[in-house]
């Protein structure tokens, strides 16, 4: 029974300890997350009003919404750090000057991959759009101007993606970001308008594109047979088709479970300047099995194709062996080659499976069980939001308030969304505070055996010539 309860508090003590933050911290978390969410619906109705004059303008004007969000979410991780263990109640910052703007400014790039990953970019975008086509509804009678949100086809529209990128792509070269915060945040705003431009553009035109590559000929007849292959083997295998079916429609939602918590753990580690593998913290360069390394990136088009210069100076023998170390070097590259082509074109239905096993190892280091209980909790986390948006709207659609009620709509979802930051941010804080602690424990462990091994070895090395010296 004592195992029982040891291993049932194990298994939530991510969970427990991400409520003793919330307990610690909910008057600050709730004023930076509400602050955080007001910018952004001031943003989203800036760039809606705009939008009735200059598309163009309201779509220059929508980055500030997500970047306002993300600005607010790293603030509350630096808020709970006192509490962590892991690096004993200190915080890096703890005033605002250029040192923190700058970290903020770099942060807001890699931080943009998972609010993109987690929909939370797309849910901007589509707030805006909803809200400008309402708009135009309710106040055009004739002739509507659906194209009033964003510029998303002609030439404007592939001037404008091009100009974004090489921007984007100059400050990046020269490492403008790490000078100024202001140049930092510059390059986080065109990479948010990049990433919302060209997503939505590939959204409202998905079933063209979709259309067009499976009408051709090389691609449509491939993709029907399989379709068709699987639907006889769902309906005529029972419950291995049943089992089939299910992972086909499901494989990315499978890897997401373990995909986005940790996600949001790798980004929680860059907001804290570690990161989640220790040897990635580690300045001294790896040299063992340097003369037998291929380089990681070397590919069949990489490998030598001539010997070197001075080769007829070699012996016979020392020819041979150079020759040998190439062949096996082609091998190599040719190897990585074909299982490289072989996973990209495996990578819609094994894909989103390898990367869940991949992370889940990383993982596991701080025990499986609570790690795939915080990863639960996390993906619930969602269901949090749901929730509200179903009890409130529950409460207010028997009030029959008609056009109030569509105007309380914005602020269900705010508050919706402010619940799941509320659960979501302490949850990520408290495993990461977990699995740093047993990464690095176990990771000086090994550097303590390793140490303790190589100081013995002199020690016995220098006894065998003492005590030969005493026998002579």
């Amino acid at each position: 029974m004592k195992v029982i309860l040891e291993s049932v508090r194990d298994a939530l003590s991510v969970p427990l300890d991400a409520a003793k933050l919330l307990w610690r911290y909910l008057p600050q978390l709730i004023t930076v997350i509400c602050l955080s969410l007001a910018v952004r619906a001031a943003v989203l109705w800036l760039a809606v009003v705009i939008s009735e004059y200059s598309p163009l303008a309201a779509t220059l004007i929508f980055p500030f919404a997500p970047l306002s969000v993300m600005t607010g979410v790293i603030a509350c991780f630096w808020i709970m750090q006192p509490s962590m263990e892991f690096f004993g109640g200190e915080t890096r910052f703890s005033k605002l000057d250029k040192t923190t703007l700058l970290t903020v400014g770099g942060l807001l790039i890699p931080f943009l991959t998972v609010y993109s990953s987690h929909g939370l970019l797309r849910d901007d975008a589509r707030t805006f759009v909803y809200d400008s086509v309402t708009i135009e509804v309710a106040t055009s009678f004739l002739d509507y101007d659906f194209g009033r949100s964003f510029i998303n086809s002609g030439w404007l529209f592939a001037g404008f993606l091009i100009s974004i990128v090489v921007l984007r792509k100059l400050i990046g070269a020269l490492q403008l970001g790490e000078r100024a915060f202001g140049v930092a945040t510059a390059a986080a705003y065109l990479e948010v308008l990049w990433m919302a431009t060209a997503s939505l553009s590939i959204t409202s035109n998905f079933e063209k594109v979709r259309v067009w590559i499976l009408s051709r000929q090389g691609i449509g007849p491939v993709w029907d047979s399989i379709v068709t292959a699987k639907d006889w083997i769902v309906a005529h295998t029972w419950v291995i088709g049943a089992v089939i079916g299910w992972l086909w429609n499901n494989a990315a939602q499978i890897g997401n479970f373990i995909v986005v918590p940790f996600a949001w753990l790798t980004l929680g580690a860059v907001v804290y300047n570690t990161s989640l593998t220790r040897k990635e913290d580690s300045s001294e360069p790896d040299t063992s099995g340097e003369e037998d390394a291929v380089p990681p990136l070397q590919t069949v088009a990489d490998a030598p194709i001539e010997g070197p210069a001075e080769r007829g100076k070699l012996s016979p023998h020392a020819e041979q062996k150079m020759w040998a170390d190439y062949g096996r070097r082609y091998s190599e590259a040719a190897f990585r080659t074909t299982r490289d082509m072989l996973d990209n074109a495996a990578q819609p239905l094994v894909g989103p499976f390898r990367n869940a096993w991949r992370n889940f190892k990383t993982l596991a280091v701080a025990g499986a069980v609570p790690m795939l209980t915080f990863c639960l909790v996390f993906v619930l986390a969602s269901g949090a939001e749901l929730g509200v948006i179903y009890a409130l709207r529950a409460i207010i659609k028997p009030l029959a308030l008609g056009t109030i009620t569509i105007g309380l709509e914005p602020y269900v979802l705010v508050l919706a969304r402010a619940v799941y930051f509320l659960v979501a941010l302490p949850l990520v804080v408290a495993a990461l505070d977990r699995f740093l602690n047993a990464e690095y424990a176990e990771a000086e462990d090994a550097d303590e055996n390793t140490d303790e091994i190589q100081g013995e070895e002199p020690d016995a090395e220098s006894t065998v010539p003492a005590s030969q010296a005493g026998e002579k």
